[in-house]
């Protein structure tokens, strides 16, 4: 008798051990949210970044073009500052990226699938966005350390400067959209 409800006792705890670790895995559901989470987080850090990293540039072209141009490269001024949004923009948006490319390596979350494939595209682009803004800025910045007062009021209102302005606001733009389609397409489907 003492037998038979040890051995009792064993299956039952055998059988609620076997429950509980069949509780414990995550569906891939559950693995698609906890990426998507993490990476809407990085998304939202970058497009923070972004904003930051915009403003950075407004300020430094206010200052270049006011009173005390050498403040533009004191310690905590908007070169400072611009330099870091960019690089911490770029580096959201490579989390972002590796968070939302491992919804796409899951089976059977095909919605978290697109919507991790749009926001891929909007991390993309804000890297893109990136590397433009710095080839840019770098050129403005070359013409500015001549210190020729000239050739750097010229620059500022010349065809290539504003041509640059013109293609920032022309991605920026995409980015939102794209942006703005995922966000619509989570909404829509309830994740």
């Amino acid at each position: 008798m003492k037998k038979a409800s040890t051995l009792l006792l064993s299956s039952l705890l055998a059988v609620s051990l076997a429950f509980a670790l069949a509780g414990c895995g995550q569906s891939s559901e559950d693995k698609a949210l906890r990426f998507i989470g993490r990476g809407d987080a990085s998304a939202y850090r970058m497009a923070s970044e972004g904003q930051r990293m915009s403003d950075a540039l407004q300020e430094f072209f206010d200052v270049l073009q006011g009173p005390n141009p050498q403040a533009i490269v004191e310690p905590g001024g908007p070169l400072e500052e611009y330099e870091d949004a960019r690089e911490e923009m770029s580096s959201y948006a490579a989390r972002a990226e590796a968070e939302f490319q491992g919804v796409l390596d899951l089976g059977g979350v095909e919605e978290e699938k697109q919507y991790a494939t749009m926001m891929i595209e909007v991390a993309s682009k804000t890297k893109e966005l990136a590397g433009f803004v710095e080839e840019w800025f770098n050129k403005a910045l070359d013409v500015i350390k001549t210190l020729d007062e000239k050739k750097i009021r010229s620059y500022l209102t010349g065809d290539e400067f504003e041509g640059g302005l013109a293609e920032i606001d022309e991605m920026k733009s995409e980015i939102d959209k794209l942006a703005g389609k995922a966000k619509d397409y989570r909404l829509e489907n309830d994740f």
